[in-house]
């Protein structure tokens, strides 16, 4: 998956308008059949706190991976 992340502490109203100009030019057609020729499958943008939770979800999961195998540096 692609996203667009901005730093912690950007106003809301800009983190709003970035995600509703993104989903408005990634539903585009002409975008749609670009993203389609390189080979990735365009799909609905998810809300910004969905996409939030799935990212520190996936932090979640891959992090408790990572330290099962061993495989975390010293921090």
């Amino acid at each position: 998956w692609h996203v667009l992340l901005t730093r912690a502490g950007t106003p809301q109203p800009v983190v709003n308008r970035l995600h509703a100009e993104m989903k408005r030019i990634m539903a585009e057609a002409d975008i749609q059949n670009r993203m389609k020729g390189i080979g990735l499958i365009p799909v609905e943008s998810p809300s910004i706190e969905g996409m939030q939770k799935y990212i520190a979800d996936e932090e979640v999961k891959w992090g408790t991976v990572i330290r099962k195998l061993g495989m975390a540096g010293s921090q």
